[in-house]
């Protein structure tokens, strides 16, 4: 199979590890110019100088997807620096880890949780699909085309044991996703909904 060639691309990707960081590189290499999203941090200095010291067109970009002001600082930025936007990557998430750290052995009944730690998963998990998309939606749907890509987990993994906890995020994405494709189809931007596969170890 020819690979794919990407020149010309521009993709913003919330990312700074993990699966965000591993989508950044292969779209790295196939030629787009990608923007790293995420909050301010050492580790997404250090990572976007090791990929632009090997060649590739990464750029960093400083971005709270739970604040309004920061993610329209990151419309203004890529307005002013590309000039426009093909893909968005919605890949921006937080675990139960955040919310008690021994989650896989000593999982918490919700009404141990803090509403503080429940916040801060719903402003990163659910609240941020609508911040991010909400702010460059509009840029894509003036020059013509677009698409907004959304990373999420399959029901069946919500669901599963110590995870289900976070199963209440499945019901507000699901009616988000139906709405912005039937929207996006009216505007010419495409809205896509892709499912982290988790591999189980053989019985």
């Amino acid at each position: 199979m020819e690979p794919i060639s990407l020149t010309g691309v521009r993709i913003l990707v919330s990312a700074s590890s993990g699966l965000g960081l591993a989508m950044s590189e292969a779209l790295l290499r196939a030629g787009a110019s990608v923007a790293l999203a995420a909050r301010q941090s050492s580790k997404l200095d250090s990572e976007v100088k090791r990929l632009v010291d090997v060649g590739y067109d990464a750029h960093k970009l400083p971005m709270d997807v739970r604040s309004e002001d920061s993610v329209s600082d990151a419309v203004t930025w890529v307005r002013e620096t590309w000039g426009s936007l093909d893909v968005l990557v919605n890949n921006a998430g937080i675990g139960m880890r955040t919310v008690n750290p021994r989650f896989m052995v000593e999982p918490l009944p919700f009404y141990e949780v803090t509403p503080d730690g429940f916040r801060d998963v719903i402003d990163t998990n659910l609240t941020y699909y609508f911040l991010v998309a909400r702010g460059f939606a509009p840029m894509m749907v003036a020059q013509g085309h677009g698409k907004i890509i959304n990373i999420s987990m399959n029901h069946a993994t919500m669901r599963r044991g110590v995870l289900s906890r976070m199963g209440r995020l499945v019901p507000g994405r699901s009616p988000c996703r139906t709405l912005w494709r039937k929207i996006c189809c009216r505007t010419g931007l495409r809205s896509i909904c892709c499912y982290r596969a988790v591999q189980r170890k053989p019985a």
